[in-house]
C-alpha cells in the first residue's frame, strides 16, 4: 500500500505513520492504523485494516488547527465510498469486491484511483459540499449521507433517560462513540453508578435486546451478558422497551428498598 500511494509522499508532501492498537486476544495487533497527513494543507487520509476480517476502512479528513475531527464530523470527514457518489461513481461492489484473498489490494487500488482525481483536495485548496452529497443521497438513496446516532440505540437511551435523570446512572459504553470499524452486527449499551451496572446487548440482524443486572462494576465488555442477571428482553420496539422499562424499574427499586 504504501508503494502504491508513494505519490502522497513525494507529490504532496504528506507523511506517513502507523499505530497499532492490541487487544487481549492473540494474534498480533486487532487494528493497523495507517495515516497520511499533511498538516499545511490540514488534510489527513485514514486507512485501518482489521487482524481478523477483510475489511479496510478508508476516510479522507479535513483538519481544524492539526486537530483530527471525529468520525461524525459529516463537515470534515469523508469516506471514500462517499467521494466515489461525489465525483458521479455509485458502485457498492467497487468499494466491497468480496474477491479473497485479493480483497485488500483491490480496495488499496480503488482508494489509490480515487486520490489521485482529486489532488486540489489533497492540497488543501478545496473541499467538499456535504449539501451537494446529500442532495446525491436523497435522490438515489433516499437518506441524507453521513453519521448519525443508531436509531435502536437513540430509541433505548430516549426510553430508558430515567435512569440518569432520577437514579444518577451515567452511560459509561455507547455503541455510538464506538470508531466505524469498531462496529458489527450488534452493540452495547451500558450505564453505570456507584453500586450497580446495568448492559444492554442489542442484535441488529433480529432487532432483538437483551438487558442484564450486575451487582458491581467489575465487568468486561465482552463477557457482561455471561456473569450478570438478565431482567428483560424483547424485540427493538417501543412498546416492548417500554415494557422492558417497567421491569428494570420494578428491579432497581427492590435492590435499593
Amino acid at each position: 500500500m504504501r508503494k502504491l500511494y508513494a505519490f502522497l509522499e513525494t507529490d504532496f508532501d504528506y507523511s506517513y505513520t502507523i499505530q497499532k492498537e492490541t487487544d487481549k486476544y492473540p494474534g498480533g495487533p486487532k487494528y493497523y492504523i495507517n495515516r497520511y497527513t499533511n498538516y499545511k494543507a490540514q488534510r489527513q487520509i485514514e486507512i485501518t485494516l482489521h487482524r481478523n476480517s477483510t475489511p479496510v476502512y478508508f476516510y479522507l479528513k479535513r483538519l481544524e488547527d492539526n486537530r483530527e475531527p471525529s468520525y461524525s464530523d459529516n463537515n470534515n470527514c469523508y469516506t471514500f465510498y462517499e467521494i466515489d457518489l461525489y465525483n458521479g461513481i455509485d458502485d457498492h461492489n467497487r468499494h466491497h469486491p468480496y474477491l479473497p484473498p485479493e480483497y485488500e489490494l483491490a480496495t488499496v487500488k480503488v482508494g489509490l484511483e480515487i486520490l489521485k482525481s482529486i489532488p486540489t483536495i489533497l492540497n488543501g485548496n478545496e473541499w467538499f459540499d456535504r449539501n451537494k452529497l446529500d442532495k446525491i443521497f436523497l435522490e438515489t438513496k433516499g437518506y441524507k449521507s453521513g453519521k448519525y446516532e443508531n436509531p435502536t440505540f437513540e430509541l433505548i437511551k430516549k426510553t430508558f433517560s430515567f435512569l440518569e435523570t432520577d437514579l444518577n446512572f451515567k452511560i459509561v459504553y455507547d455503541y455510538d462513540k464506538l470508531r466505524p470499524f469498531e462496529k458489527g452486527l450488534g452493540g452495547s449499551l451500558i450505564y453505570s453508578n456507584d453500586k450497580n451496572t446495568i448492559g444492554f446487548s442489542v442484535d441488529f440482524r433480529d432487532r432483538y435486546f437483551s438487558v442484564y443486572w450486575l451487582d458491581n462494576k467489575n465487568y468486561d465488555i465482552d463477557n457482561f451478558w455471561e456473569i450478570g442477571e438478565q431482567i428483560g428482553s424483547g424485540m427493538t420496539t417501543e412498546k416492548e422497551l417500554i415494557h422492558v422499562k417497567r421491569q428494570v424499574d420494578a428491579r432497581i427499586r427492590y435492590y435499593n428498598r
